[in-house]
């Protein structure tokens, strides 16, 4: 296995040798090709954004605070209880919902939800039934919902979109226009209503809310955008495909207050300020389990349909609704990351400059991102760029790793029996500290490498430790080894004549019938005694 292994390891070093700058060109361009095509094609990574948004919004250090002008009223589990021992098990009779509605838009609010469809009359209650069609028509800001069916049922309705209240047309002079729609069933109930849909992306993760839904001609209003309306807000259509809801999940929720209070008050029991409904927005809705409706959101798996309408309305009056940055902009900083960092591999620069600049600069796309979407409403999104130059990195390096470790003659990555299969070796110390010097050495080498082979050659660069005391001045001085197989005569390489001329010392050492670890020694013997004297030359004459 380890021999394997180890094969495998040295197959891979020989090869990224060979390859050696331009595979970092390359990687760079099948990554953006990659780019590229899914950009176009809105695949993964449209789809994987959407992923990493909600995380993002699930994580982020701040949200908004909830407006306080909006009031959810909850019909949970307490209520079922409590207003269940007078009026019976859910659903009660409509006198029930019509004297609290009754009661709240006494209090001057400035709209009020009624979060619950009424499609069917009460079987034992028409007084109830009576008594919420009067109050609807009594009091102008109490909203009803309906229901948009789908628009492929829209050919056997007889209803035209037209005649619903609000309804916005697209046209000048529509057409007949039919719509599929189940309707509160009362008069009154019809004068005022907004369309209940909500709409989950195609993963089924509700994150934008759509004020106006449309049919062929027409787009019919929401509900929330009917309550916007009675605030005195407005909507724009055409912003609408550009924000996402910005919800309330750092700051607290939206006031709350249970149905069961309202009903004991209203009954004689227990005391309910009924006075904190003025200049309020109200929302009754359903939250108990079996008769709410929950939906997944980007904030949460489980968020029912009162509070995803209550930050509809609250992102419409306040401007809160987050934007998301253009997503051809995160591709062309990707982009960019793509080009910067392979000319910097490229280039041959500091790895460990590489690294420092990697490190900040990812932190900051970090930084960015989760500021921006914690403290603004433009969310500034750096994941993909985040992502590709991980990605590019994490290559890059693996691969400059296995290259140097080659180059160094590492164990793992370079054979070392070609040693013992050489007569002769070559030492060349390359001067990296004179002006052009790095592009002729590199020049050098690679004549070396394509005269003798990539496997015959070590390239060492930090052959001593240059952080040390003593090993500061080596820091200028890079080392090329050349294993010569049999019958290769130095004189004959022009790499060794290229060398000569540009003033680097060249020494042709003898190690045939040499053994691993005495070429070793003797390699290192005449390194000492090449390089050493470059420095102990000027000493020993003044001495």
């Amino acid at each position: 296995m380890k021999t394997a292994l180890l094969s495998v390891l040295q197959g891979f070093g020989s090869w990224c040798r060979r390859w050696e700058a331009r595979f970092y060109l390359l990687l760079a361009a099948a990554i953006a090709v990659l780019l590229l095509a899914d950009y176009s094609l809105q695949g993964f990574m449209g789809r994987g954004s959407q992923v990493v948004y909600d995380q993002l919004v699930k994580f982020r250090i701040s949200s908004p605070a909830p407006d306080p002008r909006i009031v959810i009223i909850d019909i949970d589990e307490r209520s079922l209880q409590e207003v269940g021992r007078d009026q019976g098990r859910w659903p009660w009779s409509n006198s029930v919902v019509a004297e609290a509605l009754a009661t709240i838009a006494e209090e001057s609010p400035q709209a009020i939800l009624l979060n619950q469809l009424v499609s069917e009359p009460s079987k034992n209650d028409p007084e109830g039934d009576a008594s919420l069609n009067e109050i609807a028509g009594a009091y102008p800001n109490i909203v009803f919902p309906f229901v948009r069916l789908p628009a492929a049922n829209d050919g056997v309705s007889q209803l035209d979109a037209a005649q619903l209240p609000g309804a916005r047309a697209l046209v000048p002079s529509p057409p007949a226009d039919p719509v599929a729609a189940i309707l509160p069933l009362f008069e009154n109930l019809q004068k005022r209503m907004g369309a209940s849909n909500l709409y989950a992306d195609r993963d089924g993760i509700i994150r934008r809310y759509q004020y106006w839904v449309p049919t062929e001609s027409h787009v019919l209003p929401s509900t929330a955008a009917v309550i916007v309306q009675l605030a005195g807000g407005t909507i724009d259509i055409s912003d609408e495909p550009n924000a996402k809801l910005n919800w309330r999940n750092k700051r607290g929720d939206y006031r709350r207050v249970s149905f069961a209070d309202l009903y004991a008050a209203s009954q004689g029991r227990g005391s309910f300020d009924w006075s904190m409904f003025a200049g309020k927005i109200v929302i009754i809705g359903a939250t108990a389990p079996g008769i709410s409706v929950i939906k997944p959101t980007s904030a949460s798996i489980t968020t029912d349909d009162s509070t995803i309408i209550a930050t509809a309305i609250d992102d419409a009056l306040n401007g809160t609704a987050l934007r998301m940055m253009p997503s051809w902009v995160a591709l062309l900083l990707a982009l960019g990351i793509l080009v910067a960092m392979s000319r910097a591999f490229m280039a041959g620069a500091d790895q460990s400059t590489i690294n420092r600049v990697f490190v900040i600069g990812q932190l900051a796309l970090v930084v960015i991102t989760f500021f921006s979407i914690s403290f603004s409403n433009f969310v500034i999104d750096m994941t993909l760029p985040f992502n590709v130059g991980l990605v590019y990195f994490t290559i890059a390096k693996t691969y400059f790793s296995a290259q140097h470790a080659t180059e160094l003659g590492v164990e793992y990555f370079w054979d070392g029996s070609r040693v013992g299969k050489a007569q002769h070796a070559v030492i060349i110390a390359l001067h990296i500290d004179r002006p052009g010097m790095r592009g002729v050495g590199l020049r050098i080498r690679r004549l070396l490498e394509r005269e003798v082979s990539h496997d015959a050659v070590l390239h060492l660069t930090d052959f001593v430790d240059v952080k040390t005391f003593l090993g500061k001045e080596f820091g200028n001085i890079e080392l090329l080894v050349a294993f010569l197989p049999d019958g290769v005569a130095p004189e004959s390489l022009q790499s060794v004549v290229q060398a000569r001329q540009n003033g680097h010392e060249v020494l042709l050492v003898d190690i045939s019938g040499l053994n691993e670890n005495d070429t070793r020694a003797k390699l290192w013997r005449e390194v000492v005694r090449m390089v050493f004297p470059m420095y102990l030359t000027e000493p020993a004459r003044a001495g």
